[in-house]
């Protein structure tokens, strides 16, 4: 059984929206961050907070918890490595 199967997520029933950078054709290139909140304006708001011109090379969308949960996955990985391989890892 997986760790996802095994918590359960503290968001759940909370909207997370996602900042991402975009391609030229305002595709998905990269993620950047997640964030609460209640509506896509509200987040597109905080996105302003964050980088006043972030509309130029970013975007925010709606996601799922799952998707959060992948992300984290993956992140949580990486940093795991690049700690072990700088020899930082904590114990």
């Amino acid at each position: 059984m997986s760790v996802k199967n095994q918590i359960s997520l503290p968001f759940d029933g909370t909207n997370i929206f996602e900042i991402y950078e975009k391609t030229s054709n305002r595709e998905f290139k990269t993620h950047v961050c997640f964030m609460k909140a209640d509506s896509l304006s509200d987040a597109q708001d905080k996105a302003l907070q964050i980088d006043s011109s972030y509309w130029k090379t970013m975007s925010v969308r709606h996601v799922e918890n799952s998707y959060v949960w992948k992300i984290h996955e993956k992140l949580h990985y990486a940093f795991r490595c690049s700690a072990r391989v700088l020899g930082i890892e904590q114990t």
